[in-house]
C-alpha cells in the first residue's frame, strides 16, 4: 500500500512539473543608430550630417516555466555604444 501511495505521489508531482512548462513568446525589438559623416570643405573637417536608424522585431519561443522563460528572454537583450557614439540595443520581453 505504501508503494502504491508513493508511486501515486510521484506521478502527481511529475504531472504538476510538466504542466508548469508551457510556451512563452519572447519578443525582441532591435534598434541601431549610426552617425552619417560628411566632409566640410570650408572648415576642412569631418562632420556629422545625420543619423541612420534601423529597427526590427524578432520573436522566439521558450518552453519553460514562466520565471525561467522571463529570465531566458531578458538575457537575449543587450545594449552597446561604440567609441563614435553609435548604438545597438535589443530589448526583449515575454508577451
Amino acid at each position: 500500500m505504501k508503494k502504491i501511495l508513493s508511486l501515486f505521489i510521484v506521478a502527481l508531482l511529475a504531472i504538476a512539473f510538466v504542466s508548469c512548462k508551457k510556451d512563452y513568446t519572447c519578443k525582441c525589438n532591435y534598434t541601431s543608430t549610426y552617425s552619417i559623416y560628411g566632409y566640410d570643405y570650408l572648415t576642412d573637417t569631418i562632420v556629422v550630417t545625420g543619423t541612420n536608424t534601423k529597427t526590427s522585431t524578432t520573436e522566439k519561443t521558450f518552453n519553460n516555466s514562466k520565471k525561467k522563460a522571463e529570465s531566458d528572454c531578458k538575457s537575449e537583450g543587450y545594449s552597446t555604444v561604440d567609441e563614435d557614439g553609435n548604438t545597438e540595443k535589443m530589448d526583449c520581453t515575454i508577451q
